[in-house]
């Protein structure tokens, strides 16, 4: 007999270990491999030991509890994907993705996200494409001393005292190092210089490049006439 889990305690614990770096669902539980299920925990695990709570000015034992959790969450996740024949996945508050969910109403849908709708591309494309982009992105306070809005020994101040699992833009922001209306010009430049998703999926062989101008020319389409109909912009 399995071990009766819900699909609730297996997001929860992706969500733990990867952040938002992806967007957990059942169908990203598929394609979960051991080594980035290390690879996040390595990560997780050297921002929360109680070690460095002298250095992010934190409580040891905040740091031991979420330690002690993002090390539960990497049993627990290394387990399931050793042997998910051993599990039972009840659904509780969180039905299986489906396989092309309708877009949200908002204002714009990523482009990555439209080609999936689309069903151009599957689901593990677009989580590797996005991981892909975050790789490619340029550091938050490398950007900022390019801008000059930041200077390096500020940088590693902000470094040495960011909280686990915080992002830089928002310890800069905490600090006080960085106002909002400069932390938004930060990610704009960043949003923009960054690689276009579509490059990943020509490079892949997923899409030709034909395929991607046409389908990025529709896209910006389908974007207008969803404002004109939901009264955006």
């Amino acid at each position: 007999m399995g071990e009766t889990i819900t699909a609730d305690r297996l997001l929860d614990a992706c969500r733990l270990l990867f952040g938002t770096e992806v967007e957990p669902s059942l169908d990203f539980l598929k394609y979960l491999q051991e080594s980035g299920i290390k690879s996040a925990y390595r990560k997780k695990a050297r921002e929360t030991h109680p070690d460095r709570a002298s250095i992010l000015n934190c409580d040891v034992k905040y740091l031991e509890n979420q330690f002690k959790l993002v090390n539960d969450a990497y049993r627990y996740l290394l387990s399931y994907v050793q042997n998910p024949a051993k599990f039972i996945i009840i659904h509780k508050t969180i039905p299986r993705r489906p396989e092309r969910p309708a877009p949200l109403r908002e204002n714009r849908i990523p482009f990555g996200r439209y080609l999936y709708y689309r069903g151009f591309i599957t689901y593990r494309n677009l989580i590797e494409a996005l991981l892909w982009q975050k790789k490619k992105r340029p550091p938050l306070g490398e950007l900022a001393k390019r801008m000059r809005l930041l200077k390096d020994g500020e940088v590693r101040e902000i470094l040495r005292r960011r909280r686990p699992g915080e992002m830089f833009g928002e310890s800069a922001l905490r600090l006080g190092f960085l106002s909002p209306g400069e932390l938004e010009r930060l990610l704009q430049r960043q949003r923009l210089i960054q690689p276009r998703i579509g490059r990943y999926f020509i490079e892949k062989g997923i899409l030709s490049l034909s395929e991607v101008e046409r389908l990025a020319w529709e896209f910006r389409l389908a974007n207008q006439k969803r404002n004109r109909i939901f009264g955006f912009g």
